[in-house]
C-alpha cells in the first residue's frame, strides 16, 4: 500500500470536513424549513382569518330602519325616498294596506332619513 502523502492527507480531511460541515448544514437547513413551514401555516391562517374580517367588516351593514325600506347603509337620500315611495304605494291604506303598517313604514322613512343625513 502506498504511503499517503501529507497533501493527499491534507485533502481527505478537508473533504471529510466539508461533507460533515455539509451534512450538519443540511439538517440545519431541513429544521430551519420545517420551522419556517409551520410559522408560514400560522401566519397564513391569520391572514385568512384577517381576509375573513375585511370582508365581513367591509360588507354593508342593513340597519333596521334601511333595512325596513329594503336598503343597506351605502343608501344615500335619494334612494331612501325612493324607496319609501315604491313601498308607500303598496302599504297605503287608500290602496288595500293596513294603517299600522303603513305607520310603520313611515317611521322607519323619517328615520332612514336621518341616519342617512347624519352619515354625510
Amino acid at each position: 500500500m502506498p504511503r499517503e502523502t501529507f497533501d493527499t492527507l491534507l485533502t481527505r480531511a478537508l473533504v471529510d470536513e466539508s461533507t460533515r460541515i455539509a451534512r450538519a448544514e443540511k439538517a440545519e437547513f431541513v429544521a430551519f424549513r420545517a420551522q419556517f413551514d409551520e410559522g408560514s401555516e400560522v401566519l397564513r391562517r391569520r391572514v385568512s382569518g384577517l381576509d375573513a374580517y375585511r370582508r365581513t367588516a367591509t360588507r354593508p351593514r342593513v340597519l333596521p330602519c334601511l333595512g325596513a325600506l329594503g336598503l343597506d347603509e351605502t343608501a344615500n337620500a335619494d334612494d331612501v325616498r325612493k324607496a319609501f315611495r315604491r313601498l308607500a304605494f303598496a302599504t297605503h291604506p287608500d290602496r288595500g294596506g293596513t294603517v299600522a303598517a303603513f305607520l310603520a313604514l313611515e317611521t322607519a322613512y323619517q328615520a332612514a332619513l336621518s341616519v342617512v343625513a347624519s352619515a354625510a
